[in-house]
């Protein structure tokens, strides 16, 4: 069931009462933090802080902010944790501001970008209006539009991130589609994605980080039938949170899949472009099994989709396009003395002519 609407409670507050959210879907999931770790202390803090600031960019709001104030028309949004208040909404902002306000953390976060140096120091006992809300999942609405269907969108690998949190706070894969405003089928499927990865760290021992670095990629991928199948991953449809998405015996072929469309520190990709995923998809669906073997064997793709194509038509375009180029090239004049390595090379292919008319199921070999 979809939780009703929160309004909440406007207040204006410190940012010492402040803390940024260990929970932040932007976090990767080695960043994250269980409650257990004390993630509201200090130290856990200042390094979330250096964490944000260096990979999410909070300069330009400090900047902003600097120039033109904090906007009181946007509230941060936070739940009460003991004494204090996790922000929920609005993690960059509240980053900004402690680094506008805190000499240590401006000092640690000037390394990422020296122009914090140039920012005017805000007053650290300054107020800022926050939201309070008592559930979390209250503001599940507000943060799917801004944050996955609409107008600040975040990162795929984020997005799947906060539909996991969302299921496992307790609502169905159809409330949370409704939660979030994407349809049913795009949650089942960035479930479905991110459980894979999940799989593949904790069950197959797998290094995932390449795939959930360009998640949309591997997002797209599993929208390719071959592909999915080859790993025995479940249409959308099929998805059910309460089991891996994979058979146990399917580590050797997710392994195959993430080498190939996202190479390893040793190997690069065997895909130079997301639009091939059609190609591969093409090739691991073939009944032959052809493409894969030569997949396997270390080939191209465009060796492997060569394979998959019939070969008794693949030798008809072949001596073709042979017989088309010799003709084009033939010497036109007469007299010409063609060197002799030219005709020796002319003499083993008519030596291979007639070895191939002579075998059983030519015209000449039935005569």
């Amino acid at each position: 069931m979809v939780p009703a609407a929160d309004q909440g409670t406007l207040e204006m507050l410190p940012t010492g009462q402040l803390l940024l959210d260990w929970h932040n879907p932007r976090l990767r999931s080695e960043d994250q933090l269980g409650d257990e770790d004390e993630p509201d202390g200090d130290e856990r803090q200042r390094a979330l802080a250096v964490l944000m600031a260096k990979e999410y960019h909070p300069f330009r709001i400090a900047e902003s902010i600097s120039r033109h104030q904090y906007f009181l028309s946007e509230p941060m949004i936070a739940v009460r944790h003991g004494e204090k208040y996790r922000v929920i909404e609005g993690n960059r902002r509240l980053t900004a501001l402690l680094g506008l306000q805190h000499d240590a953390l401006r000092d640690e976060f000037i390394s990422e970008n020296k122009g914090w140096k140039v920012l005017p120091k805000l007053d650290p006992a300054a107020v800022f209006p926050v939201l309070i809300v008592e559930d979390e999942r209250s503001i599940a609405p507000l943060l799917g539009y801004r944050h996955i269907a609409g107008i600040e969108p975040w990162g795929a690998y984020a997005q799947a991130r906060y539909i996991v949190g969302l299921v496992e706070a307790g609502n169905s894969l159809v409330d949370v589609a409704e939660l979030v405003g994407k349809t049913p089928t795009a949650v089942r499927a960035m479930y479905r994605d991110h459980d894979i990865l999940e799989q593949g760290t904790k069950m197959f021992r797998l290094d995932t980080s390449p795939a959930r670095q360009k998640f949309g990629v591997f997002n797209a991928a599993m929208g390719n039938r071959g592909i999915r199948d080859h790993i025995g991953g479940p249409a959308p449809r099929h998805v059910d949170p309460e089991h891996w998405p994979l058979p146990d015996d399917r580590k050797q072929e997710l392994q195959e899949v993430l080498v190939w469309i996202f190479g390893t520190k040793s190997q690069p990709p065997l895909l130079t472009d997301s639009r091939q995923l059609g190609t591969l998809s093409r090739v691991l669906a073939d009944s032959s099994g052809r493409g894969l073997e030569v997949l396997r064997r270390g080939g191209t793709l465009t060796q492997a989709e060569a394979a998959t194509k019939d070969p008794d038509e693949q030798f008809a375009r072949a001596v073709d396009t042979a017989l088309s180029q010799l003709r084009a090239t033939r010497p036109r004049e007469a007299g010409v003395d063609l060197p002799r390595p030219t005709v020796e090379l002319l003499g083993e292919l008519h030596d291979l002519v007639d070895d191939i008319l002579a075998q059983p199921g030519t015209g000449e070999g039935n005569e």
